[in-house]
Order: structure tokens, then C-alpha cells, then sequence
């Protein structure tokens, strides 16, 4: 395992100052020039890999948002629990792709593997209640079509004076509804 870089060991508000930097348009050495400043010893080579890494993972993130928008149109016609289930195969795949990476920089610490962990058990639970959501309104449908059936048989069949036996017969031998 690598060791970590100086950069990525520097407090959290004096990377996302080297951030806002980048952004800024600000050259690395600028960048190495203001660290150093404020008492951070770092190279410029330090801060030029931070950079390139840092511009690999903006990268893969724009990527990712521009997937995200492409599939936009298509989310937009599909039910939630299809949308939850496109979201477990992307963070499937996505893990998948970083434990068969060969880069040697993809290093997971012990916080970041349970933080997966817990992410895809909280996507599985998510998974089963849709599935069971969509199973209950199924189900609901189902019984609100087959007594709006029985509703239009008895009245149909009324009109055309079957008997009431007749009909609760009917009912039990088409529809499944046990009558009485």
C-alpha cells in the first residue's frame, strides 16, 4: 500500500484552499509558494501529483454528472424502483471497477470499506421495501379491478334478471370471490 501524499494529509480547509486555487486558475507553483507561506512544507512535485489526481477525479465526476444527464430523459419515464435499481448496479459496478482496479493509488482504509458497506446494505434495504411497496399497490390494484368487476357483473346481470344465486355463482366461479 502507497503511503499517502503530504497533501492529502494536510487539514481539510488547506486542501479545499488548493481546490479553490485550481479553480482559481492558480499555477502550481503559486500554489506550492502559498503553502509554503503558511508553514505547510511541500514540494511543488507534491502538490503537481495532488493536482493531476485531483483532475483524474473532477474528470471522473463530470463524467459521472454527464451519464447522469443522458439517462435523465429515460429516468424521467421510469417508476422509482426501477430508478433504485439502476442506482444499485452503478454503485455495484463502481465497486466492482475499484477492487479489480490495478492502480495501486485505489486504497481503502478500514472507515472508508464499512462507509461501502453500510452504503450497499442501505441500498439493499432500500431495494426491498420498493419491491415491497410495489407488491402492496399491485396488490391493492388487483383487488379494486376484481371489485369493480364483481360490481359491473352484479349490475349487469341484474338488469338482465339473473337470479341473485345465480350471480353470487358467478362471482365465485369467475372471479374467485367467495360469496356469503
Amino acid at each position: 500500500m502507497p503511503p499517502k501524499s503530504k497533501i492529502s494529509q494536510l487539514p481539510e480547509e488547506i486542501q479545499t484552499l488548493i481546490q479553490t486555487l485550481l479553480r482559481g486558475g492558480e499555477s502550481i507553483q503559486t500554489i506550492t509558494n502559498k503553502l509554503n507561506e503558511l508553514d505547510f512544507d511541500v514540494s511543488r512535485s507534491s502538490v503537481g501529483r495532488y493536482t493531476q489526481n485531483l483532475t483524474e477525479v473532477m474528470s471522473r465526476y463530470k463524467e459521472i454528472a454527464e451519464f447522469a444527464k443522458a439517462m435523465g430523459s429515460n429516468i424521467e419515464d421510469s417508476s422509482h424502483s426501477e430508478i433504485s435499481k439502476m442506482n444499485g448496479q452503478l454503485l455495484q459496478a463502481g465497486m466492482f471497477k475499484i477492487l479489480m482496479s490495478k492502480d495501486d493509488q485505489v486504497v481503502l482504509d478500514a472507515k472508508e470499506a464499512m462507509q461501502i458497506a453500510s452504503a450497499l446494505e442501505k441500498l439493499s434495504k432500500s431495494q426491498k421495501l420498493d419491491t415491497d411497496r410495489e407488491l402492496i399497490i399491485r396488490e391493492e390494484a388487483a383487488k379494486d379491478a376484481l371489485k369493480q368487476a364483481a360490481e359491473i357483473m352484479e349490475k349487469t346481470a341484474t338488469e338482465a334478471g339473473v337470479s341473485q344465486e345465480k350471480i353470487d355463482s358467478l362471482k365465485e366461479d369467475f372471479l374467485g370471490i367467495k360469496v356469503g
